[in-house]
């Protein structure tokens, strides 16, 4: 197949047998994947513009000078991939799509399609594309909650800190540790691969630069009165203008007692009172912890694969998706 170069100034680029991925304009085409793309997936963000924006150019994909669907692709990324009905090969044009892809990457970087739904997410996988976990979106409305005080824990909030011009949770290190050391009990990792301390580190840091003193405020750290001991962590931040949970986790010597329901709840309570109107997250498939969130009336999209490797797993540290949720 015959791939002409990228350039992030192109308009257009000709594919095969009348294929072409002209480019959008991006409100125009967005009007187009929330119809097109699965509904029950689109609608999660339709009402309040919190869809994460696209991570490179839109483009529209055309036959015979027919749109039949968009896409955003660029060197190494593809993502938001949709079809118009009654357009059915859509197995044709995927290839087509995977070969210009791999013609535009550096190689040295991961080849990445992020957040396929699992039909096309199946085409992908047939064209050498590695799944990795698959995940939802949950989300609901923030309320208050009456919670009687448990005397065996006492909950903190977490305390931010400003250092020169970078802003850090306090205790961030005991929180990354926390975290590492029960993941590592729970063997709860991407496909098998465990996470270093340092990048529980980094995950903390990151969600200090997304958070604000009304998350912090909605963050708990519950401790052990008899031990001291850390026993639970629920870290909320902002992301695409609305509180997020970054990570949920219990000591697995912890589990079943209430403690992740109660700093859920929590949150929930003073997210209401601070007037924020939804507090959402993204769980992955199998993790205990979303039937904390279901429980809670917290309701769910469809599962998305979050990420697919072209070529297999990448031979590097996946710094940005560690299995907090």
């Amino acid at each position: 197949m015959r791939v002409e170069s990228w350039s992030a100034s192109r308009e257009r680029y000709e594919l095969e047998r009348q294929v072409i991925l002209l480019k959008a304009e991006l409100a125009d085409w967005n009007r187009y994947f929330f119809v097109y793309s699965n509904p029950a997936y689109t609608g999660f963000f339709r009402d309040d513009g919190s869809m994460p924006p696209p991570r490179s150019d839109p483009f529209w994909i055309c036959r015979d000078e027919e749109i039949i669907g968009g896409v955003v692709i660029a060197p190494n990324v593809l993502e938001k991939l949709f079809f118009i009905p009654p357009f059915a090969d859509w197995e044709g044009i995927v290839r087509q799509l995977a070969d210009t892809l791999l013609h535009w990457s550096d190689r040295g970087r991961p080849v990445t399609a992020y957040g396929m739904l699992p039909d096309l997410a199946e085409l992908l996988a047939g064209t050498g594309f590695w799944p990795g976990v698959r995940r939802r979106w949950m989300q609901r409305p923030t309320s208050s909650f009456e919670q009687e005080p448990d005397d065996a824990y006492e909950t903190a909030s977490v305390v931010m800190h400003r250092e020169g011009g970078s802003i850090r949770i306090g205790s961030d290190t005991e929180i990354a540790l926390f975290l590492h050391r029960s993941l590592t009990r729970r063997t709860e990792a991407l496909r098998g691969r465990q996470a270093s301390f340092s990048q529980y580190v980094a995950q903390v840091q990151r969600c200090a630069r997304a958070s604000s003193t009304d998350t912090a405020a909605a963050s708990s750290l519950v401790y052990d009165r008899r031990t001291h001991a850390l026993t639970g962590v629920c870290l909320i931040s902002m992301r695409q203008g609305l509180p997020f949970v970054d990570s949920l986790m219990v000591h697995p010597g912890y589990s079943r007692r209430g403690i992740a329901t109660a700093m859920v709840k929590r949150a929930l309570t003073l997210l209401n009172q601070r007037g924020y109107p939804l507090l959402r997250l993204r769980v992955t498939e199998g993790n205990p912890a979303e039937s904390v969130f279901r429980r809670l009336g917290f309701m769910a999209a469809p599962p998305e694969v979050s990420r697919m490797f072209l070529g297999g797993p990448p031979q590097f540290p996946l710094t940005d998706a560690l299995p907090l949720l």
